[in-house]
């Protein structure tokens, strides 16, 4: 079910705006500038499509929708619970690309403590201290040792 202020899904709208993290639920720059666009064309109607972080980041509108605003649909793209509609394959695929992007982070970090790693070995001259093989060891065979995928 979404939950937003003005969700008509049959309405019929002129524009329609996809808007991240500004109008109508944040305050600034952006979020002045197209309630003034909406404003200035009272002859035409509008659908807001709004994306979000989450739902507590906008939980009530910080501006009144001017009477042209047909329609309001808000999403949360890091909410734990998705709506149960038909969108549900795209969000699956949002989580999927959040949980990709902070896998390619770690894998990122990984790869930085390798390159540390064999710069201690060139700068070791022969000599492999404790804590450097104790790190390659955890590197080439700890909980997050980057192996091939089969």
């Amino acid at each position: 079910m979404n939950h937003s202020p003005r969700y008509y899904p049959d309405a019929h709208a002129n524009i329609c705006l996809l808007l991240e993290g500004t109008f109508p639920y944040v305050r600034g720059g952006v979020s002045s500038w197209v309630r003034q666009l909406i404003e200035g064309m009272p002859h035409l109607s509008f659908s807001i499509i709004y994306l979000g972080a989450d739902s507590e980041s906008a939980a009530e509108l910080a501006y009144e929708l001017p009477d042209n605003v047909v329609h309001l649909d808000t999403h949360f793209l890091l909410d734990e619970t998705a709506p149960q509609d038909s969108n549900e394959g795209l969000w699956q695929r949002l989580r999927d690309k959040q949980h990709a992007f902070s896998t390619r982070k770690s894998v990122e970090q990984r790869f930085v403590k390798n390159s540390e790693l064999h710069t201690s070995l060139r700068d070791a001259n022969g000599q492999l201290s404790d804590s450097v093989a104790a790190s390659f060891t955890e590197l080439l065979t700890g909980t997050d040792a980057i192996v091939e995928q089969q």
